[in-house]
């Protein structure tokens, strides 16, 4: 009888200390749920540390029905070509669209030619 007393006290020991770890245990998973859930737009965290994941768009909301673009029934001011313009302006580039080098007349300079293949 002694030995049964014994050996239930120690459980009961046992059974309070592994209570006490379970408490501690679920105040850590909470501190780090909470933690997860942290990002830049809600915590003092830089930008650079939210990860490569999308954001959802916090915009106005889209009204349902409609898509984006001009409406049906919207008149439209698209400036339209015309037969006869009234001034014709020629432009020509200063520079290579793929080095510095400059461009003399309608001819790339030799060591654009040389740099670039053209």
């Amino acid at each position: 009888m002694l030995l049964l007393e014994a050996e239930n006290a120690a459980l009961r020991a046992e059974n309070a200390d592994l209570r006490a770890e379970n408490i501690a245990l679920r105040a850590e998973n909470a501190d780090l749920r909470s933690r997860l859930g942290l990002n830049s737009s809600n915590s003092h965290k830089p930008p650079n540390t939210d990860g490569l994941a999308k954001k959802t768009a916090t915009g106005l909301p889209k009204e349902k029905g409609k898509k984006q673009g001009g409406q049906q029934g919207h008149e439209d001011y698209t400036l339209k070509m015309v037969a006869i313009p009234d001034k014709i302006e020629i432009h020509h580039p200063t520079h290579c669209s793929c080095c510095p080098c400059a461009v003399w007349g309608a001819y790339i300079i030799f060591e654009c030619y040389a740099e670039c293949g053209f």
